[in-house]
């Protein structure tokens, strides 16, 4: 398959980039942070005391219950969209912090990286957190909000090789589905943490939703079947499952 070159592949996703949440400064609903207020809130004392050491990419405020909350996303290389010589981004970690009466504390953090290139694997070029599938919505009506957050990565033929991870926060516990994208029909694999069938349906059917979506829109590569093999709770399931 052509490679892309990379500036087109900016581009192209940057288009499909828009967080799906409101950017109106309503202090219910989730928003982005503007910049001055990110800086002021993470200033270089509460980086180093947070170990905050990529660039701050950006913060979501939204409600969980009685606390205000901020998750908190950063890449090694924050102009991916703007600077189409800029180097390409290697690293991503998140962070979700309570803030109240101005202190913060931590609850979570993730971090990745590109994938190295290794006998069976193709190196990775770039990594992203996919901010139009991210959701702080209470999609239960529970009034618990369960984050979920999508990130990939792009490889030597775009994203038909890269991974696709789906994290879903759930009292306070990570919950992962895992993708390897591929060219060829046995490269395709998906991982489903188990605890991901026991959630309340409208957020399985979200992140459903979500992996159509990708699909769709060219990002995902996902094994024929793989509904079916959801609907049956498999744990890993790839071209050969039934």
């Amino acid at each position: 398959m052509k490679k892309l070159t990379l500036s087109f592949a900016y581009i192209l996703f940057f288009a499909l980039s828009t967080f799906c949440q409101s950017t109106k400064f309503d202090k219910n609903k989730p928003y982005q942070l503007p910049f001055d207020e990110v800086e002021s809130i993470f200033n270089d004392s509460i980086k180093t005391l947070y170990k905050i050491d990529l660039p701050i990419f950006k913060v979501y405020q939204y409600k969980q219950q009685e606390d205000t909350t901020l998750l908190v996303l950063t890449e090694s290389n924050t102009n991916r969209f703007y600077d189409t010589i800029a180097p390409p981004n290697t690293q991503i970690k998140a962070y979700t912090f309570t803030r109240k009466n101005g202190r913060l504390a931590l609850q979570w953090e993730i971090k990745d990286f590109c994938r190295k290139e290794n006998k069976d694997l193709e190196a990775e070029e770039n990594i992203w957190f996919w901010t139009k599938y991210i959701n702080l919505i209470d999609l239960n009506q529970d009034k618990i909000i369960d984050p979920i957050i999508v990130y990939g990565t792009f490889g030597i033929n775009n994203f038909d090789d890269g991974r696709i991870k789906i994290l879903i926060i759930n009292q306070n516990k990570k919950i992962w589905i895992r993708h390897q994208n591929g060219v060829l029909d046995f490269e395709r694999n998906t991982q489903v943490d188990l605890a991901f069938y026991s959630l309340p349906v409208e957020i399985q059917n979200h992140v459903k939703t979500i992996i159509e979506d990708l699909i769709e829109n060219n990002f995902a590569l996902f094994p024929n079947g793989w509904q079916e093999a959801m609907k049956n709770h498999r744990s890993t399931f790839d071209e050969k499952t039934k």
